[in-house]
C-alpha cells in the first residue's frame, strides 16, 4: 500500500496572524521587563549612580573602557567553571587575566535608596570588590567620565519612561474631561472647547515644545524642576488631538439606546458619562494610551538630544545619546550608541502591543 503525501498549506492570512501574535507576545514581554527595570534600576545595575556626582568618591573605572559582556570568561586555570569571571582591567581598559574575579548574584556593593525610601546595598550581580579594585564589571563599558554605561541606561530608562507614563496620564485626564464635556453637551460648550483645541493643534508641536522648554529652563533652575518642566511642556502640547478623538467617540455613543434609557430614568450627566459612555469606549482609551507612549518617548528623547530636555545629573536615553553625538566618539567608542537600542526596542514594543490590543478589542478609529 503506497503512502499518501499530505501537504499542509498555511494560508498567507494565517501566517500573518501567527506572526502578529508572536510579535505581540514578544512586545508584551519587553514592556513587562521595562516596567521591572524602571522600578528596580539601582538593584539591577552593579553600581549606584553617579560615580562623578554621587555617593562613591572614587572607583577604579577607566575612561572609555569597552564593553565586557563579550569578555566574560568560563575557562580558568582549573578548567571550565559554571561561574563566569572577569579579568582585572588596567587604566587603558586592557585585560590582565592573571587576576580573575568571579561574578556573584545578589551581591552587596554600593549603597543606594530604593525608591528614595529604603537604604540598602544589595545588587543583582557584581564582583563584590571594593571600589579601588581593578576587578570591576562594566558589561556595556564606560563613558568619558569612567561611569558604568549599563547603570546610566537603566536610570535613563526610568526617567524617559516615567515622563512618558506621567504625560500620557495627564493627557488622558485632560482629554477625557474636555472630550467628554464637548461630545456629551455639544452646543456652546462644544464650540468653545473645539476652538481652543484647534488653536493648539494648529501650532507646530515641536517648535512650541522647544520654545516653551527654552523659556522655562531660562527662568527656573534645578534638577527636579527641570524634570517637571519637561512633563508640563509635553503635556501642554499633546492633549488636544486626544481630546478631539475622545469627543468623536462620545458623539458616536451618546445616542445609543442604553444612554437614552439612562437619561429617561433620571441619571445625572456625570453618572452617564462615567458608567455608560467611558466604560463602553474603554477599549479605545486603552489602545490610544498604549500607542501614545512611543510618541512621548520620541519627543522627550529629541528634546534631550538637542540639549533642551533632561539635564545632568539626571539622564534620559536622549541625553545619553547626546553625549555620543561627536564623530570622534562614534568612530572610536561606538558602544556609547548602545542607548539607542533600548529606545528603538521600547518604541517598537509599545507600537506592536498597541496594535495587538486594537485587534483584540476590535477598536475601530
Amino acid at each position: 500500500m503506497g503512502r499518501k503525501n499530505i501537504n499542509v498549506k498555511v494560508s498567507p492570512k494565517g501566517y500573518r496572524k501567527k506572526r502578529r501574535r508572536s510579535l505581540s507576545i514578544a512586545s508584551a514581554i519587553i514592556v513587562l521587563l521595562l516596567i521591572i527595570f524602571i522600578i528596580l534600576p539601582e538593584f539591577i545595575s552593579p553600581y549606584s549612580y553617579c560615580l562623578r556626582y554621587g555617593e562613591t568618591e572614587y572607583r577604579f573605572a577607566p575612561r572609555y573602557s569597552p564593553p565586557m559582556i563579550g569578555r566574560l570568561h568560563f575557562w580558568g586555570e582549573t578548567g571550565f567553571t559554571l561561574r563566569p569571571f572577569v579579568c582585572a582591567i588596567g587604566e587603558d581598559g586592557e585585560e590582565d587575566c592573571s587576576r580573575q574575579y568571579p561574578i556573584y548574584f545578589f551581591i552587596h556593593g554600593d549603597r543606594y535608596r530604593l525608591w528614595g525610601i529604603f537604604e540598602t546595598n544589595l545588587h543583582l550581580f557584581g564582583t563584590g570588590e571594593p571600589s579601588d579594585s581593578p576587578g570591576q564589571i562594566f558589561l556595556l563599558g564606560t563613558d568619558e567620565g569612567g561611569e558604568d554605561l549599563l547603570t546610566k541606561i537603566l536610570l535613563g530608562g526610568r526617567t524617559t519612561l516615567s515622563i512618558s507614563f506621567i504625560v500620557v496620564f495627564i493627557n488622558f485626564l485632560l482629554g477625557i474631561i474636555l472630550g467628554s464635556l464637548s461630545g456629551y453637551y455639544g452646543r456652546w460648550i462644544d464650540d468653545i472647547i473645539q476652538r481652543v483645541t484647534e488653536i493648539f493643534m494648529s501650532i507646530p508641536r515641536l517648535a512650541l515644545l522647544i520654545s516653551l522648554t527654552f523659556i522655562a529652563n531660562f527662568y527656573f533652575k534645578g534638577t527636579t524642576i527641570n524634570y517637571w518642566i519637561i512633563v508640563g511642556v509635553l503635556s501642554f502640547v499633546n492633549w488636544a488631538p486626544l481630546a478631539r478623538e475622545i469627543r468623536g467617540q462620545v458623539l458616536a455613543v451618546r445616542e445609543e439606546e442604553y444612554v437614552m434609557a439612562a437619561k429617561a430614568l433620571g441619571a445625572t450627566a456625570g453618572h452617564i458619562i462615567i458608567n455608560h459612555i467611558l466604560r463602553n469606549i474603554s477599549g479605545f482609551l486603552i489602545v490610544s494610551a498604549t500607542l501614545s507612549i512611543p510618541n512621548i518617548i520620541i519627543l522627550e528623547s529629541v528634546l534631550s538630544f538637542i540639549g533642551w530636555g533632561i539635564q545632568e545629573p539626571l539622564m534620559s536615553w536622549g541625553s545619553l545619546l547626546q553625549a555620543a553625538n561627536r564623530p570622534v566618539v562614534i568612530t572610536n567608542y561606538p558602544w556609547l550608541l548602545i542607548p539607542a537600542f533600548p529606545l528603538f526596542f521600547t518604541i517598537f514594543a509599545f507600537n506592536f502591543l498597541g496594535d495587538a490590543l486594537r485587534d483584540a478589542l476590535e477598536v475601530r478609529g
